[in-house]
């Protein structure tokens, strides 16, 4: 039998599929936006606000989401492992990130330039040269899009995670 803290109340619930769909519409705004992506930080904030439990659930609905409208794709079947990691990893630097906020800013740059190096890692489905090239092509992009993601932590991740309190404070 599951224990009361492994059971989701429908509160709980109704909020692990706001965040998932919220992490979906964020992908995809961003999504032809060339090296711009918010997905990133969205899930860092939400990280620091949520339960780990919410947090990673509403990965799971966006990875579901992703699936479900997009196909079984490899890139779609890699965010489906890479960002319920990317939400434990994230939850785990709750109150570090609390205390030092430019942990936030260097995480989110790292795990910005790991997502595109990572996303291309299961091509090795089709061949080890096919995913060297991949990921050669995509270190270019990958470091770009770190130093934007940079950007975007440096001048948005406070707010935000303020803005995100007020809204989780306000049952």
């Amino acid at each position: 039998m599951a224990s009361r803290n492994e059971i989701l109340t429908v509160r709980e619930l109704a909020r692990c599929a706001v965040l998932g769909a919220l992490f979906y519409i964020v992908f995809h705004l961003f999504s032809n936006v060339l090296y711009v992506e918010g997905i990133t930080l969205t899930l860092f904030v939400c990280a620091q606000v949520f339960k780990r439990k919410e947090v990673l659930a509403g990965t799971m609905v966006f990875a579901l989401l992703q699936l479900f409208f997009h196909g079984f794709m490899i890139w779609n079947m890699a965010y489906a492992v890479i960002f319920p990691l990317y939400a434990l990893w994230f939850c785990s630097l709750k109150r570090v990130a609390a205390k030092h906020e430019w942990v936030a800013w260097t995480t989110g740059a790292l795990a910005a330039f790991l997502l595109g190096q990572l996303v291309d890692l299961p091509f090795l489905v089709f061949g080890k040269t096919v995913t060297i090239v991949y990921i050669l092509l995509g270190m270019k992009t990958s470091l770009i899009q770190a130093g934007v993601v940079f950007l975007e932590f440096l001048f948005l991740y406070e707010p935000m995670v303020r803005i995100m309190k007020k809204i989780a404070r306000h049952r």
